[in-house]
């Protein structure tokens, strides 16, 4: 419910790409419901067109795209996931 691991994730991503996106079920962002987090990223700004909230929203598994912000406070005092390295 707490979604540690997709927060870690996008924690260790934003580490290494300024541009991050995070897409998933509404209720899911909330805790509610089980489900996929989508993590992109990019060189180059993801753009907040409001078509692309929209068509998220309308399609048959609806879904919510966060922005730069909502992504930077998403991931706020996630730790980053780091290689155990063999010794």
């Amino acid at each position: 419910p707490r979604l540690e691991t997709a927060r870690r994730e996008v924690a260790t991503i934003g580490e290494v790409f300024e541009h991050v996106a995070v897409v998933a079920d509404p209720p899911m962002l909330k805790g509610r419901r089980y489900g996929n987090v989508v993590i992109a990223r990019s060189d180059r700004p993801f753009g907040d067109d409001p078509r692309l909230a929209r068509t998220l929203l309308a399609g048959a598994a609806p879904a919510r795209f966060l922005l730069p912000q909502e992504v930077e406070k998403f991931a706020a005092g996630a730790r980053t996931l780091h290689d155990q390295v063999p010794g």
